[in-house]
């Protein structure tokens, strides 16, 4: 007896590649990462996006044929990521390096209009000149007689004579941030305030400041860096 044989089967396995632009899309989308880096970067995650979708594009109308979608979808990720992450980083760090400031000046201002001069002094000294806490600035002062004639000296003139004039009678408010910029590991911010006797409704003057923001072993301090008449800039 002939022995029956089984029926012949074949396996019809196809190849699919993978997709040269998913691959391109996963590169673009780690690169896109330079975005936090600095706002001329900010670009880097358009390409990405383009070449995402037109590689999910492709992948759709070819899905016998390529493979990659995942890592398409991965650099569509990280480029859509990177693109809002580092907008919204730069502009809340610097409104809060602005909101910083304001709240430096806002005080620095009443301490030279409630006559506390050696405080404000300090202030506009770099880190490495100031007092130790807890010295006792009047003393201090009046012990040093350079100091105490710098003092004297920056309190006397412009914008600066005009707190020390207007003192308890005095207020100040905030109008707006002007500039920013970033030397080295100082950030500098320019502010512009307005000057009022406490009885009066309109400004006396308008007081544009520069301050710095540092950091010294560990430590963030601010400096006043210059105080002008904003009228006269004008």
């Amino acid at each position: 007896m002939t022995p029956i044989s089984a029926p012949e089967t074949v396996d019809h396995v196809q190849y699919r590649s993978v997709s040269g632009l998913a691959v391109l899309a996963l590169l673009l989308g780690v690169l896109s990462a330079t975005a936090l880096a600095h706002p001329g970067a900010w670009v880097m995650p358009l390409p990405a996006i383009v070449c995402s979708l037109w590689a999910l594009r492709r992948i759709q109308r070819q899905p016998d044929e390529l493979l990659g979608r995942k890592a398409a979808l991965i650099g569509l990720t990280l480029a859509l990521g990177f693109g809002t992450w580092a907008p919204s980083r730069y502009y809340c760090d610097r409104w809060l390096l602005n909101r910083q400031a304001r709240e430096f000046i806002e005080e620095w201002f009443q301490y030279v209009l409630q006559g506390e001069l050696e405080v404000a002094h300090q202030a506009t000294l770099d880190y490495y000149l100031r007092q130790p806490e807890g010295t006792l600035l009047d003393e201090f002062y009046q012990d040093n007689p350079e100091d105490l004639t710098e003092l004297q000296t920056f309190f006397s003139r412009g914008i600066a004579q005009d707190l020390v004039d207007l003192g308890a009678d005095g207020r100040v408010r905030f109008e707006k941030s002007l500039e920013m910029l970033f030397v080295g590991g100082s950030c500098q911010i320019s502010q512009r305030f307005l000057l009022y006797r406490t009885d009066q409704d309109e400004p006396v003057a308008r007081a544009q400041i520069r301050v710095a923001r540092d950091t010294q072993q560990d430590v963030v301090y601010w400096t006043v860096l210059g105080l002008v008449d904003a009228d006269l800039i004008d």
